[in-house]
């Protein structure tokens, strides 16, 4: 599998890690990432990072506005709307509200494969995201991170009750299950887009609270940009 590829799957399936973003101009020992401590710079927006890159650089990489066309993908017994097949997505970055590289410490050798453990950079931007037919319609702070100016990544996970984007799922399909959120994520690799959209779904299952217990299950919705082959 080549690495665009790859790189796209995970985008649909948005199988990497979901960092939260920090305050913006704190140097410092900040609480471990997973099982990595982590110590935080404050970056300007040229100032060069132990990485080589700036902040500047990640942006650039970016370019800013992205349209990418894409679909939505049928889910099993679970209709929702109101969009379905073609589609698009744009993501717009705008204003920098901080910047900062991250100087990731692994706990031991194993833990040197986690995506938590790798040094970055991470820009918080004001964002807004929005789908061709108004499924998503979405104004937030933006989390990009990148350890090289040619692989940046946005993840976001988005409360369902506070959409402004009409999304939902049919009320009467979801029965028991809950719709606790639903996360976007993209990735610019070498001037190409890939992103996708997935739910997350809380199923208690179980009459008594002795017997219950609580699974997820993460439903991918749609995928945007280059390729463009996710299965449909």
């Amino acid at each position: 599998m080549n690495r665009p590829r790859a790189l796209y799957l995970l985008a649909i399936l948005g199988v990497v890690q979901f960092a939260s973003g920090c305050a913006g101009g704190q140097t410092g020992e900040e609480p471990a990432t997973g099982r990595c401590s982590e110590t935080q710079i404050a970056l300007q927006l040229a100032q060069p990072s132990p990485l080589g890159i700036s902040a500047q650089d990640v942006l650039d990489a970016t370019g800013g506005t992205t349209d990418a066309p894409g679909h939505w993908l049928p889910v099993a017994n679970l209709p929702y709307g109101p969009e379905s097949g073609a589609s698009s997505l744009k993501i717009v970055l705008g204003a920098v509200l901080s910047a900062r590289f991250v100087k990731a410490q692994a706990g031991n050798s194993e833990d040197l494969a986690l995506p938590s453990c790798a040094d970055r950079i991470e820009v918080t931007v004001v964002a807004s995201a929005s789908t061709s037919g108004g499924a998503l319609d979405e104004q937030f702070q933006a989390l990009l991170t990148a350890s090289t100016k040619d692989e940046v990544s946005l993840q976001q996970a988005f409360d369902p009750a506070r959409l402004s984007g009409q999304f939902a799922f049919d009320p009467k399909a979801l029965d028991a299950a809950r719709f606790t959120s639903l996360t976007l994520r993209g990735d610019w690799l070498a001037g190409s887009f890939a992103g996708g959209l997935a739910a997350e779904l809380e199923v208690d299952s179980g009459s008594s609270s002795e017997e219950s217990s609580v699974s997820f299950s993460d439903k991918p919705l749609a995928c945007f940009g280059t390729p463009n082959d996710c299965a449909q």
